[in-house]
């Protein structure tokens, strides 16, 4: 079902709770995200979990409805890895959700700071 918005809309703030996210914020800010069709835009990331079992919301900034989801992000299984997807954006990285599943999403991303884009 693909939901359609109006130039009317006022986006409101959810609360993790209301997205359907039971588990604490570890890390937010802005990263780029690799789009498919529409190349490199720019995004509000945030990361939800704990004990090692994480999930990722995106947006178009901090009070903007969430555009989409990534779960299952678990340590010992997802990956993190350089990449040099984009030459004129620094700090560039893969994130693989589940390397040994066909089909698992794969995220491009890329940060101007690097780690000092997120916040805690």
């Amino acid at each position: 079902m693909h939901e359609s918005t109006s130039s009317l809309y006022v986006p409101t703030e959810l609360t993790p709770q209301q997205q359907g996210i039971d588990h604490p914020m570890q890390m937010y800010g802005y990263l780029w995200k690799l789009d498919k069709i529409k190349g490199w835009k720019r995004r509000f990331f945030a990361l939800y979990g704990e004990g090692g079992v994480y999930q990722m919301t995106y947006s178009d900034g901090p009070k903007e409805r969430v555009k989409g989801t990534i779960s299952n992000i678990t340590m010992g299984v997802s990956t993190v890895a350089e990449t040099n997807k984009s030459i004129k954006k620094p700090f560039s990285f893969v994130l693989h959700v589940d390397p040994l599943r066909h089909g698992a999403p794969v995220l491009y991303l890329v940060g101007y700071a690097g780690i000092n884009d997120l916040r805690k």
